[in-house]
């Protein structure tokens, strides 16, 4: 269901996967919108591209390392996004362009990535920002130093939820490392009011890190958001 003032431009998905997602403007607010689907409850394929974490060479960025379940899922869908989320912004020049996903959503950081690659000029735009919730860590650390680098990233995590702790942060045998990147906006007490965040660095220890195993539940990976 659309939020009023949003004018859908088109549907993107990828069966085998079961990802998907959409392009939508918000004339009003003078936005570009490019939307990407969370993992659905029950989807095995969804699963299978959550859990297989270890890691492939980032191409744009061979230095870095990257979530290979992540990865593979946005190179399947790419083809029916980039290329027409820019003859969209060629049309609307003024328009904001926010990426947007909750959890597997976080396919739409390199949504982000490859619309900069092919558009260096929006690389550290004011234009151009990418806003996640509950995402799992999708990169290695030198991956996150180069999204900093390019892209105004917010990622929202709710106190409790497991999922942004994922994979872990220390070296895993025969995989390696992951490391967050962005501005956490920490929801530090759903129960009572989601509507209150604290501004945190990636990886801060006061912050969603701060949690302890035992009190993390799956049913703070839904929200509440704000």
């Amino acid at each position: 269901m659309a939020n009023a003032g949003t004018q859908l431009v088109k549907e993107f998905k990828n069966e085998r996967l079961n990802t998907r997602g959409f392009i939508a403007t918000h004339p009003e607010k003078e936005l570009i919108i490019v939307s990407y689907r969370g993992t659905q409850p029950g989807s095995i394929r969804n699963y299978i591209t959550d859990f297989v974490i270890y890691q492939d060479t980032y191409s744009p960025k061979p230095d870095t390392k990257v979530h290979h379940g992540f990865l593979n899922a946005w190179e399947q869908i790419q083809p029916q996004v980039t290329d027409d989320l820019i003859k969209l912004i060629q049309e609307n020049p003024d328009f904001r362009i926010g990426f947007m996903g909750h959890s597997l959503g976080a396919l739409a950081t390199f949504s982000a990535l490859d619309l900069i690659e092919k558009k260096p000029d929006l690389a550290n735009n004011e234009k151009l920002f990418l806003a996640t919730f509950g995402q799992p860590r999708i990169g290695d650390e030198k991956f996150a130093k180069y999204v900093d680098e390019n892209i105004r990233a917010i990622r929202t995590i709710v106190r409790g939820d497991p999922v942004p702790r994922l994979p872990t942060s220390w070296p895993i045998p025969f995989i390696g490392s992951y490391k967050h990147f962005g501005e956490e906006l920490y929801i530090n007490n759903p129960d009572q009011d989601p509507s209150a965040f604290i501004e945190c660095n990636a990886e801060d220890p006061n912050c969603s890190e701060s949690v302890p195993l035992r009190q993390l539940s799956l049913k703070y990976h839904s929200g509440p958001y704000y």
